[in-house]
């Protein structure tokens, strides 16, 4: 009797290990399918920001030690590109600019 009730106690603990891991294993995959929704949502609001962006290469450079007048030369450059040689009417004030010398 003795070893038939320290038998299903034991298969009981086994089965408890057996939930355990099971349960962990689901934890970790909920938090790693949260991680990729968050990331995914993260990754969607970069490629939204990116969406309209224009990259210009060879802008030629106004020689100045003053960073606000690098950044006017070219605001004008891309103000006169996009209003004069391809017709696009552009507003100033919805531009940002980056670049090296920022």
């Amino acid at each position: 009797m003795k070893e038939n009730v320290m038998r299903q106690v034991n298969d009981i603990k086994v089965k408890i290990s057996q939930n355990s891991n099971q349960l962990t294993q689901y934890k970790l995959h909920q938090v790693d399918v949260e991680d990729e929704e968050a990331m995914s949502l993260d990754e969607q609001q970069k490629t939204k920001k990116r969406k309209k962006n224009m990259v210009l290469y060879r802008v030629p450079e106004i020689q100045s030690n003053d960073m606000n007048d690098r950044k006017a030369g070219d605001m004008l450059f891309l103000h006169e590109l996009c209003n004069d040689v391809l017709g696009v009417t552009v507003r100033l004030t919805n531009l940002n600019i980056y670049g090296l010398s920022y």
